[in-house]
């Protein structure tokens, strides 16, 4: 966007490869993020976000442009929260009960 409007943040407006690649880089210098980010990075963020929010397959694919599950599904990485929580859903007493059923054969 050469001239951003204060009321909202993004636009449907196609940019090129190079364009926004060089944008993202301006961004990230001036916001004094170091090392190599390309749009590929921020399209990797905003899918590993979404994932670790809970948003759906479907709506993730919408926001990063992805034709295919396969193709998002590469960013879903587990976060320090979501382990912890794993962690304690498998510390919990709640857990350590025994779980007993009988089997019923049908003849």
């Amino acid at each position: 966007l050469q001239e951003p409007q204060e009321s909202y943040w993004y636009s449907e407006t196609p940019l090129g490869h190079n364009t926004l690649n060089k944008t993202v880089a301006s961004l990230c210098k001036a916001a004094g993020i170091g090392g190599l980010k390309t749009n590929h990075s921020l399209r990797a963020t905003i899918a590993t976000r979404l994932y670790q929010a809970g948003v759906d397959e479907q709506l993730v694919m919408d926001r990063t442009g992805h034709r295919s599950v396969d193709g998002i599904r590469s960013y879903k990485r587990t976060s320090e929260s979501q382990r912890e929580d794993i962690s304690n859903i498998l510390n919990s007493n709640e857990s350590k009960k025994i779980c007993t059923f009988s089997l019923e054969a049908t003849i």
